[in-house]
């Protein structure tokens, strides 16, 4: 039988889960979301599977309304990806490779809820747009 301190000299931090984590990680397939600097909306950042570039997408409050009702935003600027189950971006990198984001109408209710609390944009705009679209 094994010592338990046969591997205390292993850096368990930085092995991390297998394929979902460990040293470098973060730097893979990671998306920060932040409200937008003016308060439009959140913006994404994510890093190009092909190339590595960093990208910023925003998405303004009418599209994370649209998107938080389950329907796509009339502008064709998000696509609904089947295999995922979720909504992505229809832009692609510099490269031509598609933006890897997928957006659930629960993520963008939770988005939604965050620029509500940061009072960027409140609950009776939101029910407006919903009515005005036909989103209710």
């Amino acid at each position: 039988m094994r010592n338990p301190d046969d591997f205390n000299d292993m850096d368990v931090e930085g092995l991390g889960f297998g394929s979902l984590g460990g040293a470098g990680a973060e730097q893979h397939d990671t998306i920060k979301s932040r409200m937008a600097e003016d308060g439009s909306g959140f913006d994404y950042q994510i890093r190009c599977e092909k190339c590595g570039k960093t990208l910023v997408l925003t998405a303004p409050w009418p599209e994370l309304i649209f998107m938080a009702s389950g329907r796509l935003p009339p502008n064709n600027s998000w696509l609904y990806n089947k295999k995922r189950g979720c909504m992505m971006p229809a832009n692609t990198c510099s490269c031509g490779e598609p933006l890897r984001i997928g957006m659930t109408p629960e993520e963008c209710r939770r988005n939604l809820n965050a620029g509500i609390s940061a009072q960027k944009i409140s609950p009776q705009i939101i029910m407006q747009f919903q009515q005005q679209n036909g989103l209710t």
